[in-house]
């Protein structure tokens, strides 16, 4: 075996890895509510799919187009997620590129080996949407601009525009790459005078290539004043800080019942995490801190996280969008800085690298294991809500959902049972329900029915107030209550009341 193919092993093993994670159980969890519109809008035909698209699908239609061949023919969740673990694993190997080139080959394994692990790149790598396709695209455009910066040769540049634009065809958030690029030009100005002429007119061949969708979303209709919904920079703070932690030590979904029910086994897990949270900031910090080769390289990885932190707080400050996924693309520049951290413990000989580097990927191992098996880290657990629908559904039953657009990925799971449609109710939602609404609609349903299952989805949001189930609980005779992840149902005695 040649010197080269040996030294091609670990990271062959790793990508080996990368991909099983990601296909383990990809079918296991339901669809949840934007998986469904992602599936929705690309079964449609192509002509209707891109109407629907420059109106009003959100993002741009690069990752509709590509799904549509898929949804058209099959319904399985396995071949719908496919492409996403496709472009999950891409990531991995595109990571460690940009790493290898920022640092050097054992921190661009670490950095391999956390977005292997990373239960946030697992989730949405097993997700119908296109985060990972964007991550995919993102860390593509980063590497090729490095090598372009460094090297000047068009074949880079060239690379940095298809990369660029492909991912500005998959989700408008890839505007960071352009907050990343300015920065590393202004911050080694001396070094990088030559590239300003190449980046300009990269920068202007991208917008040229974007211009269609950016002319037909216009013409479409589709309006920024749709998204906007009390963000402030109080919201935004937070939301970047839960992307970091996501991006650190993995997925923090489902702690919110710990706090309600604290099970034993999650306290075990809410103490690890805390610890490797503590140990990814100290390592995280190494990493932007370390003097250990602080030039050009290391300050291109800190402004491949800044640009999108600093997208994805602005937009926060404006719009509704303030998930972690909305921060997607600063998630590859973590595992690279958090892989420089490690190497320079290391390099250094520092009494902590050992314990540090074992609560960091401890933390991310447990992570991923919620993720994998405990419920209530899931997607909304709509195939179980219909199966006791469907177990204990009698005539004169009503369902009451608690927001217009909770009962079709519901809906979905009932047309592929071959059951027939159960009658439906949905409260309004919007901004969140009033007292008056409430009551106006509970007085309008309880008449109609001998029982009402209320299905609960999200109402953090959509009843923040509690006033749905608490005027059920006061108007008819509560049953029994039922907890999938991210759903609750509740079982009512409409007339025993009334």
């Amino acid at each position: 075996m040649s010197d080269r193919l040996r030294a091609q092993l670990p990271i062959a093993g790793v990508w080996t890895a990368a991909a099983a994670v990601r296909l383990f159980r990809l079918g296991f969890q339901s669809l949840w509510c934007d998986e469904w519109f992602s599936y929705n809008l690309t079964r449609k035909p192509l002509g209707v799919l891109w109407a629907d698209a420059v109106h009003d699908a959100v993002h741009p239609p690069l990752y509709y187009l590509l799904l549509h061949p898929l949804a058209v023919r099959t319904t399985s969740e396995v071949w719908l997620r496919l492409p996403s673990v496709v472009f999950g694993v891409a990531s991995v190997w595109l990571t460690y590129r940009l790493a290898l080139a920022l640092t050097n080959r054992t921190a661009a394994l670490t950095a391999a080996v956390l977005m292997t692990l990373s239960s946030f790149q697992v989730y949405h790598s097993q997700e119908l949407r296109m985060y990972s396709m964007l991550t995919c695209f993102g860390v593509a455009a980063l590497w090729a601009l490095w090598k372009a910066l460094e090297t000047l040769q068009w074949r880079y540049w060239l690379a940095f525009v298809v990369a660029s634009t492909l991912s500005l065809y998959t989700n408008y958030l890839a505007a960071a790459l352009a907050v990343t690029a300015v920065g590393a030009l202004v911050t080694h100005w001396r070094c990088y005078r030559r590239a300003l002429s190449p980046f300009l007119v990269s920068a202007a061949l991208i917008m040229v290539l974007w211009l269609p969708w950016g002319l037909a979303m216009l013409k479409g209709g589709q309006g920024v004043n749709e998204r906007r919904q009390q963000g402030s920079a109080k919201i935004a703070t937070v939301a970047t800080a839960g992307a970091l932690l996501e991006f650190t030590v993995g997925y923090w979904e489902g702690f919110s019942q710990f706090y309600r029910e604290r099970p034993p086994l999650d306290t075990i897990y809410m103490a690890v995490l805390v610890i490797g949270l503590a140990c990814a900031g100290a390592l995280l910090c190494a990493g932007i801190c370390a003097p250990v080769g602080r030039g050009r390289k290391h300050w291109f990885a800190v402004h491949s996280l800044l640009g999108p932190l600093f997208i994805g707080f602005l937009v926060a400050t404006q719009t509704w969008f303030k998930e972690p996924r909305y921060f997607a693309l600063a998630s590859p520049a973590v595992a690279v800085l958090l892989a420089g951290g490690v190497d320079s413990l290391f390099q250094r000989r520092r009494l902590l690298r050992w314990p540090a580097t074992a609560g960091l990927f401890c933390a991310v191992a447990v992570s991923l294991l919620s993720y994998q098996f405990n419920w209530r880290y899931w997607r909304d657990d709509w195939r179980s809500v219909v199966a006791l629908v469907e177990e204990q559904y009698r005539p004169g039953d009503g369902l009451v959902f608690n927001a217009g657009w909770m009962d079709q990925p519901f809906n979905h799971y009932v047309d592929l049972s071959g059951q027939k449609r159960w009658p439906t109710e949905h409260l309004p939602a919007g901004e969140g329900p009033t007292a008056k609404t409430v009551k106006e609609e509970g007085d309008r349903l309880l008449p109609r029915y001998d029982r009402l299952w209320l299905i609960l989805c999200y109402d953090n949001v959509t009843d923040p107030k509690g006033l749905v189930s608490g005027f059920f609980d006061h108007r008819a005779l509560f049953k029994r209550q039922w907890d999938y992840s991210g759903v609750r149902v509740r079982l009512y005695e409409c007339r025993a009341k009334v």
